[in-house]
């Protein structure tokens, strides 16, 4: 319970000023019936709703405690599942490159503020990459009492949470094969690894993982580079989860597909890796360096 209550805590820090916790409302997060008699509901009087401050204006400097920040927007935007206008600030890039992993993160950009990647809405809970967007589902989903756990479980970090919210809406908008998913779960993995989370970055990879072959059983692809890059992202998120096995199958079958020599050098170091047991983050570079093509080559995913 202490521990549930310290999570509490955290979501409301992140979404709400001390105005809007002392002032009184109708709302509940609770297992007791509520009036509609549905159990664990949160409801809140959506006929108030916050005023907008300003229109979008960019932004600069240091922002979530990173320094060397170069453009970041704000805007008021209205949550399509509530009602409720909040000020969303959105960082757009930090002037910082050092290179991609070989999941198609780029090293710098973004590290330490993935929590403005993301929309947030402080009067329902809705996470998406635009909260004024949501499919049909979304107000069930945001309503469901697993969805209210999420949110403040304190077995993920607080930003990973957001992008596992943002996904179960996009699950559960009847097409749970999509390629929102798989980038909602990969950015989810992403904020583990920035706040020193393995055994939570290991579980958000796994989703990825299960993700991306529903994604392939529908026919469809996340990636379009090669016909391997899917292949060599999958082996990236096997190996970073220990799963060396499935690492170097996926490596194999990609090697199979890859039609650039980027590519069959990119799987045959994922493959050397999970032979060596290695579960770190490793840069393209290492793949270019030895591939004769020019490192400008980059794959989706990079800044």
């Amino acid at each position: 319970m202490r521990a549930l209550n310290a999570g509490f805590a955290e979501w409301l820090r992140a979404d709400c000023t001390i105005a809007e916790v002392t002032t009184p409302h109708d709302g509940t997060l609770s297992n007791e019936l509520l009036g509609d008699g549905r159990k664990g509901s949160w409801r809140r009087d959506w006929s108030r709703p916050r005023a907008a401050t300003s229109k979008p204006e960019p932004a600069s400097g240091d922002i979530d405690g990173v320094r060397g920040v170069d453009w970041a927007a704000t805007s008021d935007e209205t949550c399509a599942v509530c009602g409720t206008v909040s000020r969303q600030l959105r960082v757009i890039a930090t002037g910082k490159w050092a290179g991609t992993h070989l999941d198609g993160r780029t090293t710098g950009m973004g590290e330490g503020t993935m929590g403005r990647w993301i929309d947030r809405c402080p009067g329902c809970g809705y996470r998406a990459a635009s909260i004024a967007k949501a499919p049909a589902a979304a107000a069930e989903v945001v309503d469901l009492l697993v969805y209210r756990r999420l949110l403040i479980d304190p077995a993920m970090p607080m930003v990973a949470r957001w992008y596992v919210c943002a996904a179960m809406v996009a699950e559960a908008d009847g097409a749970p094969a999509s390629r929102a998913v798989v980038e909602y779960l990969l950015h989810a993995a992403w904020a583990c690894d920035d706040a020193g989370s393995v055994d939570a970055a290991s579980d958000c990879r796994e989703r990825t993982v299960a993700a991306l072959q529903a994604l392939h059983e529908a026919g469809d692809r996340y990636r379009f580079d090669d016909a391997s890059a899917d292949w060599a992202l999958l082996a990236d998120l096997h190996r970073r989860s220990g799963r060396l096995l499935e690492a170097g199958a996926a490596a194999r079958a990609g090697l199979e597909l890859a039609d650039s020599p980027f590519f069959r050098r990119l799987l045959e170091l994922q493959l050397r890796l999970a032979e060596l047991c290695d579960t770190d983050a490793h840069l393209y570079a290492e793949a270019i360096a030895d591939a004769g093509v020019e490192p400008e080559k980059k794959v989706a995913g990079d800044g």
